[in-house]
């Protein structure tokens, strides 16, 4: 026994279509509460800039500690914890704080967003 698929034929006003019709037209709601829309993107926060600033400086110190280590993430994230702990006892944080609010505002750079 042999299982053979039939298409269905899915005229206008078989339940099967309107069922279609309703997920494919009613997925979304307009927005009527007049606040601006949602911005779509990457939100930046002060540890992604410091990342990005310092990215061979974190990938060094990671290579330091093993080529393979067992827990990358986490040791890349306590490696940039690190760092912003430096900036932070040097007084330089606040510089990247800026940056992070400006690229909030006003976007990244063309070379970072093509990153």
């Amino acid at each position: 026994m042999s299982l053979i698929s039939v298409p269905v034929r899915l005229t206008a006003h078989t339940p099967q279509q309107k069922i279609v019709n309703y997920y494919t037209n009613n997925r979304t709601t307009p927005n009527d509460d007049g606040n601006p829309p949602i911005q779509i993107g990457k939100r930046w926060t002060t540890r992604l800039v410091v990342d990005h600033f310092f990215h061979t400086r974190i990938e060094e110190r990671v290579a330091e500690i093993g080529p393979a280590a067992a827990n990358f993430i986490g040791t890349w994230q306590k490696t940039v914890s690190t760092v912003i702990a430096e900036l932070t006892a040097s007084g330089e944080i606040s510089k990247y704080d800026v940056i992070a609010d400006n690229w909030n505002k006003n976007g990244p750079p063309k070379e970072v967003q093509m990153q």
